[in-house]
């Protein structure tokens, strides 16, 4: 009933042999995405939940449907790249910094713990990057960023940038200290890094993506604001 319910915004397109919509109903009660196959025929895009059902206590409950994929269509994961080589997992880290005014501020030291973290356990350093791009740190938050490695001895260079700085054109621009927002690394890096990639100007690029856990309750309260930041390696070489 549930893969019936949600398939029932799609429809057979006759013309395309194709479902469109959403979801349909597939073998076993399977949901099935129809919309957007992401380039390799991959349908399975994660977990689905159902509408909340609010229950006799007052409770509200919902369901988890996993959304399958049709094998048959499936290409494999085959591809030209670039490939995700290496991935570095951040920790939270709590700089104490309470305005929410400087996100920047906040989630430097995050990155910073990160990448310094990816340099130990690969034995790189940023001259074996044509780019390292953090998102979205912008301007203030970068100079931190590059502050605190010039604190070690270590000089990112000048193919370090943040996405928050490159989202914007500063001198057309009064956009201040840049982007922000979590879409802002993921428009730069779908948009912009990936294309420069596959032109060829950036062989490999470190990018890590930064992010704040707060909620405008704890900044109101004056809670101070943690950071994360998850770095991976894209390559145009498998590795």
């Amino acid at each position: 009933k549930l893969a019936q319910t949600y398939a029932s915004g799609a429809y057979f397109n006759e013309e395309w042999d194709f479902y469109l919509g959403g979801y349909r109903e597939g073998d076993n009660d399977e949901l099935w995405q129809t919309a957007g196959d992401r380039g390799t025929n991959i349908y399975y895009c994660g977990t689905l939940f159902t509408e909340p059902e609010t229950q006799p206590d007052g409770s509200v409950t919902f369901w988890p449907l996993s959304l399958q994929m049709d094998e048959e269509a499936f290409a494999g994961w085959e591809g030209e790249g670039p490939y995700v080589t290496h991935v570095t997992t951040g920790r939270i880290f709590d700089a104490g910094v309470t305005d929410a005014n400087n996100m920047g501020a906040a989630m430097a030291p995050a990155a910073y713990e990160t990448l310094k973290a990816h340099f130990a356990d690969t034995g790189r350093t940023p001259a074996d990057y044509a780019a390292i791009i953090t998102g979205d740190l912008g301007k203030i938050g970068h100079e931190i960023l590059t502050d605190l490695f010039l604190r070690d001895g270590v000089d990112l260079g000048v193919c370090s940038t943040d996405c928050g700085m490159l989202i914007f054109n500063p001198e057309t621009q009064d956009v201040h200290a840049g982007g922000s927002g979590c879409g802002c690394s993921a428009s730069v890096l779908c948009g912009h890094i990936l294309q420069r990639m596959t032109c060829g100007d950036w062989p490999r690029v470190l990018f890590a993506a930064t992010g704040a856990l707060m909620s405008p309750t704890t900044s109101q309260q004056g809670e101070s604001i943690p950071g994360i930041c998850h770095a991976v390696v894209l390559d145009v070489n498998r590795g």
